[in-house]
């Protein structure tokens, strides 16, 4: 395999071969964790699950600040992940005069355990040891 690098940057190619190779010698990433590995590549991998909740949610309801084409693969893939992950981990916080304290927007212990953010972070950490 002469692709194996140790403390070198990979590019986007020499990932794609890097992932080839693995598929050649039986080592392959499943379809979703291909999808999710090019998914981090521009969202960005290792996010705590606040963080991850809080940029999927800006993402989704706001493509058009961050110049996200809401067409494109990489906006389904905020969508989906949106949805299946974090929408439904949503807490509501009551405002008013009888409210006391401060509410997490987030059930992070929930996200956390959510299948698809685990996935997000095994191929965080995939991508963080393809780049070294």
């Amino acid at each position: 395999m002469r692709h194996i690098k140790i403390y070198e940057d990979y590019s986007d190619d020499e990932l794609k071969d890097l992932l080839g190779d693995m598929r050649s010698v039986g080592q392959s990433l499943t379809e979703e964790e291909e999808e999710m590995l090019k998914f981090i590549s521009q969202f960005g991998g290792g996010k705590d699950p606040e963080d991850y909740a809080e940029y999927l949610y800006d993402y989704y309801t706001n493509p058009e600040d961050y110049d996200i084409n809401t067409d494109g693969e990489y906006y389904d893939m905020i969508c989906y992940l949106y949805e299946e992950s974090v929408s439904n981990h949503l807490r509501h916080a009551f405002g008013g005069p009888m409210s006391m304290g401060t509410y997490d927007r987030w059930d992070t212990a929930k996200i956390a355990n959510d299948p698809l953010y685990k996935m997000y972070l095994k191929m965080s950490d995939h991508y963080k040891q393809a780049k070294r």
